[in-house]
């Protein structure tokens, strides 16, 4: 397991890299997106995509979710349910969208560790 900062690291690299080199692949197929919609074999296969993709991303959900609750020292991770408690009040409640939620989340976990209470 690497240390956080690291994983974090690696994935905006990984980000950075492969968003630009895969644009390519997706604009020239968009115009015929349409076109291929009333095509009901691929309609199913899509669905089917579809299906797998929603199951990995809920399996990582889960995966992460679990790593960041409970970290590898042990015990429950008290700073990150709290966060992830508020998290879903102002989203429930006050109807905050992701795009604000996520960089609050983002900050507030830099405070934490600048401030060195782990």
């Amino acid at each position: 397991m690497c240390p956080s900062h690291v994983c974090h690291a690696r994935s905006v690299d990984h980000g950075l890299r492969h968003i630009p080199a895969n644009v390519p692949l997706y604009l020239p197929g968009a115009p015929y997106i349409e076109l291929l919609s009333t095509n009901r074999r691929l309609q199913a296969a899509l669905t089917g995509v579809t299906a797998a993709v929603v199951g990995v991303i809920a399996n990582l959900a889960v995966f992460f979710g679990i790593h960041v609750l409970f970290p590898d020292s042990g015990g429950l991770h008290g700073f990150a349910v709290v966060l992830a408690v508020a998290s879903v009040v102002v989203l429930r409640r006050f109807s905050i969208p992701t795009y604000w939620l996520v960089p609050g989340g983002a900050l507030a976990g830099i405070v934490w560790v600048m401030l060195g209470v782990r």
